[in-house]
């Protein structure tokens, strides 16, 4: 029950963000960057309180190390440029086919695998793919809000998305990061670049000119829309880490696929708007995010198939050459016990209890950060 509780708290928050910055971009007239930089503002003033006052996780200094301050700047600033076409993006185009869209991710993520020659990327996955890039175009032809600056933005943001996912993993990977100090310390950047960003490219024009439909960062409305998205949209990212904490990665991943179309529909009922809801445009929304649910699960199978084999590769050379041993010798040889050197428990990661190896969450939607199930605490 507590699972399911968290699920939908997870969903119901996404629905809200999505929803609220879509009503804050048109009904408001506020920039993608500026919601995004209350976004971020917000989320990393929350992070900061739980990390820092509640001490919830232990989160290191940037200037501890060189290494770890320009990883997290680099991840920062993509992160929040993502967020920032995904906003653009609803300016001019409705949310179901802005989330349609945000669901052919994995196009992209299977193209940046081919070009770094990784592993993950094998030929089934276009099994997946196909469904994905037809739900799409289904999706997009019927869709009378499509533009062609709303459709830039979209892909502008799965490409930022996919490389954030990567440049995550590597983060994660190297300066054992648990997810709330690595989602603060990017939201934190990431606030201070959106921060530079508005204030060189928008801000003049608050102060200096009377631009008609110009937004009043006064009126309590807007302060109080800009509070509570970002107020859900740190916690559907945070929640999303909660659930994959608790369950199975396969369940995690179809429960992350399931969560477009929720957040779609969602949508609807926020605007009270069914005008578009044609039977070609939702069979297009449902192919596309059948497609995202199989790519997920494509890959978490080659992930987990890379892991074993890593681990087969991994056995001790002593051990192998037991195998050769005549029978009851290899007995006498294994009583030697080698002692185990134990992880640090103020940096050990979390382990799955259903895989036995680093919490495998194989992202097709917005949350900050993965790790690859082959990644194995040794």
């Amino acid at each position: 029950m507590h699972v399911l509780a968290d699920i939908c708290v997870w969903y119901l928050t996404s629905i809200y963000a999505t929803a609220t910055s879509k009503e804050i971009i048109t009904t408001f007239e506020v920039s993608s960057n500026l919601l995004t930089l209350c976004q971020l503002a917000i989320a990393a003033g929350v992070g900061g309180t739980l990390v820092h006052v509640l001490n919830m996780e232990d989160c290191p200094s940037l200037h501890s190390s060189k290494r770890l301050n320009r990883h997290i700047w680099q991840l920062a600033t993509v992160f929040g440029f993502g967020f920032v076409a995904q906003n653009l993006a609803f300016k001019s185009m409705d949310v179901e086919l802005c989330m349609t869209l945000r669901a052919a991710e994995p196009l992209f993520s299977f193209a940046f695998s081919l070009l770094n020659k990784d592993a993950g990327a094998r030929p089934i996955l276009l099994l997946a793919l196909l469904p994905i890039a037809l739900g799409a175009a289904v999706s997009s032809i019927a869709s009378a809000s499509l533009t062609m600056q709303g459709f830039v933005a979209v892909m502008a943001a799965n490409i930022f998305f996919v490389y954030r996912i990567n440049l995550a993993k590597s983060c994660m990977q190297e300066h054992c990061l648990g997810n709330l100090s690595l989602f603060y310390l990017v939201s934190r950047c990431g606030a201070v670049v959106q921060l530079a960003t508005f204030t060189l490219t928008e801000l003049p024009f608050h102060f200096q000119y009377e631009l008609p439909g110009a937004p009043s960062l006064m009126r309590v409305s807007t302060l109080l829309a800009l509070g509570l998205n970002g107020a859900a949209f740190f916690t559907y990212l945070q929640f999303s880490f909660i659930v994959a904490s608790k369950v199975h990665p396969i369940t995690h991943a179809v429960a992350n696929a399931v969560r477009r179309p929720a957040t779609i529909l969602g949508a609807m009922l926020y605007f009270q708007d069914f005008s578009g809801a044609s039977a070609t445009k939702i069979g297009g929304i449902c192919l596309a995010c059948a497609g995202a649910a199989l790519y997920s699960l494509l890959q978490l199978k080659i992930a987990m198939t890379n892991r074993d084999l890593t681990d087969a590769d991994q056995k001790s050379p002593s051990l192998k050459g037991l195998q050769a041993l005549p029978p009851g010798m290899e007995r006498d040889i294994l009583k030697v016990q080698t002692p185990q050197r134990e992880a640090s428990p103020r940096h050990s990661p979390q382990v799955h209890p259903h895989t036995n190896s680093m919490e495998a969450h194989l992202d097709t939607g917005d949350d900050i950060c993965t790790l690859p199930a082959s990644y194995k605490m040794v």
